[in-house]
Order: structure tokens, then sequence, then C-alpha cells
């Protein structure tokens, strides 16, 4: 994960700045890429890393080549369980221990709305029973949208979409 002046770097006595890993981003995409989404992106990257190590997930950084600058903080293992899942694992733990439930095997096929907000889902569980939860929060996680051409072609209006509906 990308972080500018994380916990970690600074421990390593790493001076990068935010405004030095901004620049070398912009240079590097030839200033092409949204320059006030990169700034924040780089400007909130520490304190993501510190709501996650927070959460149980710890990280080391790392180079990963002679002419980038030490921005790479790799998960660490926790236990079995590498990178991603060592993320997922840590932070379904510190969840449960907050008293989170979670549905295995249990797909929403609806979304739930209320005033123009989502405000929850229709499920339905393994043993074919319905489901209906209600939440403050509903969060999409399909995966595989970025390899679908036909669902991305609309990608940041279609995101920007969800977001307002999913977190206002």
């Amino acid at each position: 994960m990308f972080a500018v002046e994380s916990d970690y770097q600074r421990a390593k006595s790493y001076a990068l700045t935010k405004d030095q890993a901004y620049e070398h981003i912009m240079e590097y995409s030839h200033f092409k890429n949204d320059g006030a989404i990169e700034r924040e992106f780089v400007d909130e990257s520490a304190d993501n890393l510190r709501w996650l190590n927070k959460h149980g997930v710890d990280f080391e950084v790392v180079q990963i080549s002679p002419k980038e600058p030490e921005t790479w903080h790799l998960i660490k293992n926790r236990e079995q369980f590498v990178h991603g899942a060592a993320l997922v694992t840590a932070l379904q733990e510190h969840a449960q221990k907050d008293g989170v439930q979670f549905l295995m095997r249990t797909p929403a096929n609806t979304l739930l709305y209320e005033n123009g907000k989502v405000t929850g889902v229709k499920a339905k569980d393994h043993k074919g029973n319905d489901i209906v939860i209600h939440a403050k929060a509903v969060i999409i996680g399909t995966g595989g949208f970025g390899n679908s051409p036909k669902k991305s072609t609309s990608g940041p209006i279609l995101m920007e979409k969800i977001s307002n509906r999913l977190c206002r």
C-alpha cells in the first residue's frame, strides 16, 4: 500500500515529504492525472495506514525499485495468512470484537431505498431463507468491475453516482 510520511517511514528516518511524492507522481504521469485526486491520495495516505494499523494490520516499508522512493508498505503476514488475506483477517477479527456479524454465503439481491438513499439490502442465505438487513451504510463489494469494458465505460461518472447514493 502506498503512503507518505507514515509512522513506518518515520521509524526508518525516511524523509520523503507529501509534496515531493505528489510532484513525483504528477511528473511520472506527465501531469495527466487529476491533480486534486492525486493530492488527496497522497495527503491521506499515512492516515489510511494509521487507521489500518489501529485495526490490527501491520506493515513494513519497502522500495520496489532503485529509482523509486520508499513509499510501498507491504502487509505483514498474519500466521498462515499473507498480504490481502492477512489484511482481511485482521479487519474481520477487529470487526467481530466490535460486534459485527458476518453473514457468509448470503448474497444480497436487492438494495432497499428510503427517500432516494440506500438503507439496506434483501438477501438470501445458503438455506434459501430470505433476510432483510437495514444498515446505515451498504458497501457493494462485487469485485471485477475494472475488468469489464462494458461496465467501466462510464467509470468515474458511475462511481460518483454510486458514491452519492450509498455514502451520503
